[in-house]
């Protein structure tokens, strides 16, 4: 019969703790691959749904060898190698993925980083089984960084509510560091047995955080939303074209016409709907119509791919548009002249993150 070793006064309460880390992370690994061959089929770009999944696999495996080698008669330096080197090798493959579909660029100095202190653990092992224990940072470092680096390149390039969405990673980030540095072996014979129920709580904790956050985070299409935009156009209530602009700088069609055109669209679904319901979006050819109206103004954005970022953008357009030109909104004649200024707002708000 196996005997367990971690005889703390805590010992039910963090084994039971640290097979709910182990759950949670493997439920969450299983979803994450289900959304990711789901998707696949559906031929969606969901190549960010692999990443997560390599996460949460790798860091349920490592507290799986954690577990062996605290709790049990067993080798407890071997399988903390175990664990360390399922934590790095998940890690490394999170980063080699990410720096391939360029979601961070870092011209594979993280991977490079990772791969090298995967060495260093194997080496300093069979040097003195116990050095890897007191390396134990060295595989929590890179990890931290990568995914840190992961989420500031989202919260620059996202837009709108999905801004916010990678602040609630961040914070799930922060939590299972934490955690992360309160299960080590130097912890618990600084603060106690105690510090190992707190630090399970906060991986619990930080876990779900960073599976909600990364279930609610969009897929690649909405970080590279500015490589799917056309051109933007600005019409009044009668159907003319106030302002236009071609993002891709290709033959230029008569968006004029195709203003008026929408309007009048518009305007027949309104008289058959009896206005219940304002057309918002049409797709023709490959390309979506995305509509906001203002309350003097429609803003048309024609894009390759309909995305949230895109119809937020578009709104704040609109918004920002009407409150500049709110005096020559009022008394406009049709001198479309007067609207030429607006291209440095399209390059404040459209702008590539580079």
């Amino acid at each position: 019969m196996i005997e367990i070793v971690f005889l703390g006064e805590y010992r039910e309460t963090v084994m039971i703790l640290e097979e709910i880390v182990i759950l949670l992370c493997w439920q969450f690994m299983a979803y994450f691959l289900y959304k990711y061959y789901r998707n696949i089929k559906d031929q969606k770009l969901t190549r960010i749904d692999l990443d997560w999944a390599i996460f949460f696999v790798s860091f349920g495996l490592t507290h799986f060898f954690y577990q062996f080698g605290d709790f049990y008669m067993v080798d407890h330096q071997f399988f903390s190698l175990l664990g360390y080197m399922s934590l790095g090798i998940g890690v490394l493959l999170f980063a080699v993925h990410s720096e391939k579909i360029e979601t961070i660029k870092t011209k594979w100095t993280l991977p490079g980083l990772t791969f090298l202190i995967l060495i260093i653990f194997i080496v300093t092992y069979f040097l003195d089984p116990e050095l890897p224990q007191t390396l134990a940072g060295l595989t929590i470092f890179p990890a931290t960084v990568i995914i840190l680096y992961f989420i500031f390149n989202m919260f620059r390039n996202l837009k709108g509510k999905f801004k916010f969405y990678t602040i609630g990673l961040f914070g799930g980030l922060l939590l299972l560091f934490i955690g992360n540095v309160g299960a080590t072996d130097m912890a618990i014979s600084m603060f106690g047995t105690f510090i190992r129920v707190l630090a399970d709580l906060f991986m619990i904790l930080g876990i779900s955080l960073l599976a909600l956050f990364f279930n609610l985070i969009p897929s690649l299409s909405e970080v590279d939303w500015y490589d799917k935009l056309k051109y933007i156009l600005i019409i009044d209530k009668t159907g003319i074209c106030m302002y236009d602009e071609d993002f891709q700088e290709k033959t230029r069609l008569n968006k004029r016409l195709l203003a008026a055109a929408l309007f009048n669209i518009h305007e027949f679904l309104d008289e058959m709907t009896k206005g219940f319901k304002r057309l918002k979006i049409l797709e023709k050819e490959n390309e979506f119509f995305i509509i906001e109206y203002g309350k003097k103004t429609t803003g048309v954005l024609v894009a390759t791919e309909l995305l949230e970022s895109l119809k937020y953008l578009l709104r704040r357009f609109v918004t920002e548009f009407e409150n500049f030109y709110s005096d020559t909104l009022k008394s406009w004649s049709g001198d479309v002249r007067l609207f030429l200024p607006t291209t440095n707002l399209t390059s404040k708000i459209f702008k590539k993150i580079q």
